[in-house]
């Protein structure tokens, strides 16, 4: 720049305006060259919609904020900005085969030292595509970007029906440092990566966030895929007579897949309380013995509490597990006697004859 701090009597030109001002938007493949299209906005990536004229067909254009550049070096135009929506013409559809016609924003400059355009003003347009059976998409003019496009099949009469398809393409720009959104993958890779770099997916609605350039790695800050809230479990089976010296199986088995609960990928940490209210029945054992064990590895005993029988009892056992990413894990409660043949009744109470399980999702 000529004079950033605008010392009286220095001269900052446009050029060197509009170099200053890209300093201020996300960057796409250098420093300088900036990323072009349209402002973040309620209604950014929908600019373009279809409309119900025939005589000439037409498509509607919001109000929005475009972000253009010539080259690089030449900074950015901020505009044009439009207080109420556009309507612009499209032509009549062709006799056979399909065009594309490409809808864009452009700031035309008369003293543009790269383009110099005939006259300086905000300009929304159409350039309408050739004809073909594979038809090509037209390139949009020097120092426009490209908003939408517009697929006119033969015979189409309005830009509602069926023999015209409208895509909204307009790139989405943010100020330098803000989260970018992206329509797709290949649209995340066109920038330049830098660690830092945080993209937003409006294909996927996932948050990625650059941690590496060698080679880019992408890493997934948000999947909405992926739930990340913590699943609760209770099996209360309620009152049962068991006998001794068993075991019996007290809570049945709960699997849990992390998988199934939170997406695709995750893993889980589970933490597990279960107890039973025990009271005799008929006589009374040398000791009662509860454990949790789990199926899933071979009746592996996670914990267990016992004691001497006392008429009434509870036992207790807690046990904290990490399931990988991938994999399944079982459990179950036991309860069995070390001698006697002698029976108790396990109360039907659900705060204290429950196997809870608390999982957290980890991914």
């Amino acid at each position: 720049m000529a004079d950033a701090l605008g010392t009286p009597g220095s001269v900052v030109s446009d050029e060197d305006h509009r170099l200053a001002l890209a300093g201020l938007i996300a960057p796409q493949t250098s420093t300088l060259a900036t990323r072009t299209g349209v402002m973040v906005s309620p209604s950014s990536t929908a600019l373009v919609t279809g409309t119900s004229a025939t005589g000439t067909m037409t498509v509607n254009v919001l109000p929005h904020h475009a972000v253009t550049s010539r080259t690089s070096g030449d900074g950015v135009y901020l505009g044009p900005i439009k207080e109420a929506s556009s309507t612009l013409n499209i032509a009549a559809a062709p006799g056979s085969n399909s065009r594309i016609d490409v809808v864009y924003s452009k700031q035309n400059d008369s003293g543009s030292t790269i383009t110099p355009d005939g006259s300086t003003g905000e300009l929304f347009g159409v350039v309408t595509g050739t004809a073909a059976v594979s038809p090509a998409k037209p390139a949009v003019p020097v120092g426009a970007v490209e908003i939408a496009t517009v697929t006119v099949a033969a015979g189409a009469t309005n830009t509602l029906g069926a023999g015209v398809t409208i895509a909204n393409t307009a790139t989405q720009v943010v100020a330098r440092g803000a989260r970018i959104p992206v329509r797709t993958q290949a649209e995340r890779d066109a920038l330049t990566a830098f660690k830092g770099l945080e993209v937003y997916r409006l294909d996927s609605g996932q948050v990625q966030l650059c941690t590496s350039t060698g080679p880019t790695v992408w890493a997934t800050l948000y999947d909405p895929a992926i739930n990340r809230t913590p699943q609760k479990f209770v099996d209360a089976p309620g009152g049962a007579t068991f006998t001794a010296p068993g075991p019996i199986t007290v809570h049945g088995s709960r699997t849990i897949n992390p998988a199934s609960l939170f997406g695709t990928g995750m893993g889980a940490l589970v933490m597990i309380d279960a107890q039973v209210l025990l009271d005799s029945t008929s006589g009374a054992a040398t000791k009662w013995l509860f454990s949790l064990a789990s199926p899933a590895l071979g009746a592996t005993l996670l914990d267990q509490d016992g004691a001497n029988w006392t008429g009434q009892m509870t036992l207790r056992v807690t046990y904290t597990d990490i399931i990988a990413a991938g994999s399944t894990a079982s459990y179950s409660t036991n309860l069995s006697a070390t001698s006697g043949a002698v029976s108790v009744l396990s109360y039907s109470d659900n705060r204290n004859n429950r196997a809870q399980y608390t999982v957290f999702p980890i991914g």
